[in-house]
């Protein structure tokens, strides 16, 4: 939905902090038909000692390749210096390599 506001203002919303995960095990974080699984975001906040937000999967789900690259959402940015200065984010069991997600703008 897109609004129009007045010149200068600005939509508050709550501070998420992505980190890029790279390394992951694909059937931890997406089912069958391509989504990510439900209960993955707190599973994984459970195994990291975190709060996750969102997880989205950022490598192509058409190729089924083993593992790929995932973007988590964070709600504390002390635990996005925390994973980036570590180096490692446990995901399904295994290690994921974490570094700083960078947005990239996508054709429309």
């Amino acid at each position: 939905m897109e609004v129009n506001l007045v010149r200068g203002a600005r939509i508050l919303r709550d501070d998420i902090f992505p980190i890029r995960v790279d390394s992951v095990n694909r059937t931890a974080v997406l089912d069958k038909e391509g989504k990510v699984r439900a209960g993955a975001a707190e599973a994984f906040s459970k195994e990291n000692n975190t709060e996750i937000t969102k997880i989205a999967w950022l490598s192509n789900k058409d190729i089924p390749k083993a593992y790929g690259s995932m973007v988590v959402y964070l709600n504390k940015r002390a635990n996005t210096y925390r994973f980036l200065y570590e180096s490692f984010f446990y995901a399904g069991g295994e290690l994921g390599y974490t570094k700083a997600f960078k947005r990239r703008v996508r054709p429309k």
